[in-house]
């Protein structure tokens, strides 16, 4: 699979509104030969700065207005993963108060609060 081919695809999925993609997403497409090579090219789109994987087999396009910074803002993204995920979640009370405006309370991590027990390595999406 040539990187090229999936970075046009992330850049025509941008250009409509959809920063949020899994490995599935991209098989789908049929972008890509083997694993191997979709493995590949996406860890060379990671290495420009063109895509984040905040999760195994998940992928966060990096919108321009974030590429000095390279990483996206968890808001941008956490929706779309706790329901790739299955989980059900909540925004903590200190980022939630962030969000609604309330700057002076901000914490210094994003805080997610979900159902039940902590995700560990062997419980991640499997492709």
């Amino acid at each position: 699979m040539q990187t090229d081919s999936l970075q046009h695809w992330v850049d025509q999925q941008m250009i409509r509104g959809k920063y949020i993609f899994t490995k599935e997403d991209v098989l789908a497409q049929g972008l890509s030969q083997t694993e191997g090579s979709l493995r590949t090219a996406l860890s060379r789109l990671v290495k420009k700065g063109m895509i984040v994987s905040p999760w195994q087999n998940f992928y966060v396009a990096v919108p321009t207005e974030y590429r000095l910074k390279g990483e996206v803002p968890p808001s941008f993204y956490i929706d779309r993963l706790m329901k790739y995920l299955g989980r059900d979640y909540y925004v903590s009370l200190l980022s939630a108060a962030a969000l609604n405006g309330a700057g002076h309370q901000r914490a210094m991590a994003f805080q997610v609060t979900v159902d039940a027990y902590p995700l560990r390595n062997q419980e991640r999406c499997k492709a």
